[in-house]
């Protein structure tokens, strides 16, 4: 494979031709077939890919307007080797939300070993020796957010002034700027930074933070203050938890000296995905024979649009929705007696697996305004099934006989566009006996040229 590509020139890198490379697959082969196909960009995981990589995938889909398809926490040990690689104290999604590859374009493909728990990370802030230290309540903050009176927010206030006299007067008056500071943006958030869609809230600890990072003109910005906008620095992951509406974490700052060493706390992973509109793609097949339980429940509760994903063959086999339908309910059922102790049989109904299978399908490839349903203006996707089989009769509830007891054999019809793929159980455009002859032979020299050899265990029996 190396022999038969075309020589670099000195200066040009392979990440750049790799771009190009996808460019040009994609100007070619992007809705041909009548629009059938569509071209993303795809990254394996983060543990085989670079930031360079990660990032030049993320241009050039933003450029495309495509989509990337990527396995995100998809192996037990792939948070601990990006804490080991790059030198963080968080996970893959936490990862890629840093570097801002989280968007509505990202398929996840398992997100398996997701974080639904709450995290924190740590910053340094440098101050002068006279500052004083402050730790705003999570009282306070729940108050403001869900209460018009002001009256806990105030007690909370004087709680502070007294935390402050310690430090005489200067730290009153700081105090006191701080909380002005805050006021003025609660009643005016359009005054900090550009597309302001989450209250108050997000530009009041964005000036909170600025305040308390400009305390001294003897002390450089921060790295995160110094960044393109404050509002771009407050969506960090070190400070996520912010951006988030509901339950706020309580956070507290400690005086070190002439550091400040500030604990932020960060929402799960999951509320990362929620709120970037990623894609999730839940292949519970594969998680049931080699991955592990994925938190699908808790990422349907946040708003995540999740849909049904076979995986590749070698971890599948069947490679049949029918069959994951199934087992995403099963799965998820049994995920809930695992984790709560205690079974709970309405855990992913019927009617989530099938939007799952159908119109979230579309909508994780970009693609809802044309398939997914059954609706006017939309393609002709359709399959018929017949129900009266041993497996699906009686039918009482049809969405429950879908999930629960559809086989692959009760698709006798397969309509694609307005053209029938497979008419009656007999498949129209190719030719069954030859594709299953090509199959058996190429697999046949492959097992050759690789020297494997399957052992002979029907003697068993």
């Amino acid at each position: 494979m190396l022999s038969s590509m075309p020589p670099v020139a000195e200066g040009v890198n392979l990440l750049s031709l790799s771009a190009q490379s996808q460019k040009e697959l994609y100007e070619k082969h992007h809705d041909t077939a009548d629009g059938r196909i569509r071209i993303w960009l795809g990254i394996r995981q983060i543990m085989n890919a670079t930031d360079r990589l990660l990032l030049e995938t993320r241009d050039v889909a933003k450029e495309l307007k495509t989509g990337i398809h990527m396995h995100v926490a998809e192996i037990s040990y792939e948070n601990q080797v990006v804490k080991d690689t790059r030198k963080v104290d968080y996970g893959t999604v936490a990862y890629l939300e840093k570097i801002d590859l989280l968007n509505g374009n990202l398929l996840a493909a398992h997100t398996v070993w997701v974080n639904d728990t709450e995290i924190y990370s740590t910053v340094w802030l440098h101050f002068p020796n006279d500052v004083f230290s402050v730790q705003f309540a999570w009282d306070m903050l729940r108050t403001l957010t869900k209460e018009s009176s002001l009256v806990k927010p105030l007690q909370a206030l004087i709680l502070q002034l007294f935390m402050c006299i310690p430090y005489g007067w200067k730290g009153i008056l700081r105090l006191a700027q701080l909380i002005l500071l805050v006021v003025e943006v609660v009643l005016e958030p359009a005054s900090v930074g550009a597309g302001d869609s989450g209250g108050w809230l997000k530009p009041a600890l964005a000036c909170l933070l600025y305040f308390l990072s400009h305390c001294t003109a003897s002390t450089p910005p921060l790295p995160f203050v110094a960044r393109q906008s404050l509002w771009e620095a407050i969506t960090s992951p070190a400070f996520d938890c912010f951006a988030l509406s509901g339950c706020l974490a309580q956070f507290s700052l400690m005086m070190l000296g002439r550091f400040l060493l500030a604990y932020f706390f960060i929402s799960s992973e999951i509320g990362f995905l929620s709120r970037a509109g990623v894609k999730v793609s839940h292949c519970p097949a594969s998680a049931m024979r080699m991955l592990g339980f994925a938190p699908i429940k808790e990422m349907l509760d946040a708003g995540i649009c999740v849909s049904l994903g076979t995986d590749g063959a070698p971890s599948n086999n069947r490679m049949s929705i029918v069959d994951d339908m199934y087992l995403a309910s099963l799965i998820n059922k049994g995920r809930e007696v695992y984790k709560l102790g205690t079974t709970d049989p309405t855990a992913l109904p019927a009617e989530t697996i099938l939007k799952m299978a159908t119109i979230n399908g579309a909508k994780t490839v970009l693609w809802e305004n044309e398939i997914g349903s059954l609706e006017i203006g939309k393609k002709a996707d359709m399959i018929i099934i017949n129900p009266f089989s041993w497996s699906m009769a009686p039918v009482h509830d049809c969405i429950s006989s879908l999930v629960y007891s559809m086989r692959s054999e009760n698709i006798v019809s397969v309509m694609c566009n307005g053209q029938w793929i497979m008419k009656d159980g007999k498949i129209l455009n190719v030719n069954e006996g030859e594709v299953i002859s090509m199959a058996r032979k190429a697999s046949s020299e492959l097992l050759k040229r690789a020297g494997i050899r399957i052992p002979k265990r029907m003697n068993m029996i």
